[in-house]
């Protein structure tokens, strides 16, 4: 299953499907099926980093950074992995959030 296809099994808020949104790094992250199957888990952090924090296309600090989020963002956290956190927009460390 490709990234594509996951991100059209993500729901995203009317606000965010423009054509200059973001939408479209979700289509790079790396994917599987197995990432489709964790979606079933939903979990809301909230940035804890003064500096803001990296969004990754995969799970480490080996993986592209992609964008980034803010201080105080909170985010959906649709799957865990070895600490790191998948959201509609990429990979985040989880270590730098908080659940709220």
């Amino acid at each position: 299953m490709s990234a594509v296809t996951m991100a059209a099994c993500v729901v995203v808020p009317s606000a965010l499907n423009t054509k200059d949104s973001k939408l479209s790094i979700v289509n790079s992250v790396e994917a599987d099926a197995s990432i489709i199957d964790g979606l079933k888990f939903w979990e809301r952090r909230q940035v804890t980093s003064n500096t803001g924090l990296n969004i990754r296309k995969g799970p480490g600090t080996s993986y592209e950074k992609v964008g980034a989020y803010n201080y105080g963002d909170v985010v959906t956290v649709f799957k865990k992995q070895n600490g790191w956190g998948l959201t509609i927009r990429g990979w985040i460390s989880l270590a730098y959030t908080k659940v709220v």
